[in-house]
């Protein structure tokens, strides 16, 4: 990713020899000086950007070093190291991007433009961080998120139904370990219209989801599911939800040993079709 935003193009940047370390934390109140000054003119000028959020001071310095190191710090340029939580670190981006007025008592837009074209999430509680990362992520924006279990990437899922994100899954991917291409899963809400008649389905079950059907149907039977059929349409959506059974299968593909699991939503205009 630093290599692209590379061949965009960007200004010249002061002496790499002298180029003070970009990561900053929460509590960073220290004066800059004239080269740290120098520097942030120049970082404000840049078209392509690389942030990265760690909660660990260690680990951030660790990361900049290796991307300082490469290659004579390349890439150096392109990327931003920040400490801290990832819901404190948007808070400050939107109130650093809130434009202010020019007169106290003029009225303007306190709207903060979308400023992000990717966000990827590798930390442990990931999904609760998908809220925070929404209204700052551009239209046909991409979201990946790591998580070592697949019911973990079924929590993410059902965090973006339940509070209609404006998210759409493209697909989960199963990493191997090393290089591998990965093997896809269908991880989705399978919704069935009507509870009287099993084949109506929104999402086709396959025969390996059949055993499931039985279960469903004897559990409507028994609490009296079929008295709600006559119910008005306002309950509609809650039905929907209740009913709704969470399906994750690996599909066709070879056996992949180890790794973990990401899933990759696309942002788009609005709130997300039930």
């Amino acid at each position: 990713m630093s290599q692209i935003q590379y061949l965009q193009g960007r200004p010249l940047r002061p002496g790499e020899d002298d180029a003070p370390h970009t990561s900053t934390s929460e509590n960073d109140s220290s004066p800059s000086n004239p080269l740290q000054q120098q520097w942030d003119i120049w970082r404000s000028q840049r078209r392509a950007i690389l942030h990265t959020v760690d909660v660990s001071p260690k680990f951030s310095a660790h990361a900049e070093k290796i991307v300082r190191g490469f290659r004579r710090g390349l890439y150096a340029g392109n990327v931003d190291f920040y400490v801290g939580h990832v819901e404190n670190w948007i808070a400050d981006q939107i109130q650093r991007r809130t434009p202010k007025p020019l007169l106290p008592l003029t009225l303007t837009s306190r709207t903060v433009e979308p400023f992000l074209t990717h966000a990827i999430l590798d930390m442990p509680a990931a999904n609760q961080r998908i809220p925070h990362v929404a209204p700052i992520l551009k239209k046909d924006g991409i979201l990946a998120v790591f998580m070592p279990s697949i019911t973990q990437i079924g929590e993410c899922v059902d965090l973006i139904r339940r509070q209609d994100l404006p998210f759409v899954m493209d697909k989960v991917v199963e990493l191997g370990p090393g290089l591998s291409s990965g093997r896809q899963w269908d991880v989705r809400f399978a919704v069935k219209k009507s509870r009287a008649d099993p084949s109506s389905w929104m999402e086709t079950v396959d025969a390996g989801d059949s055993a499931v059907q039985p279960d469903l149907d004897s559990l409507a039977e028994d609490k009296n599911m079929g008295d709600i059929a006559s119910a008005p349409a306002e309950e509609e959506t809650s039905r929907d939800y209740k009913d709704s059974v969470l399906v994750c299968r690996p599909k066709v593909g070879n056996r992949i040993v180890g790794g973990g699991f990401v899933g990759i939503w696309r942002r788009i205009e609005g709130t997300r079709k039930r």
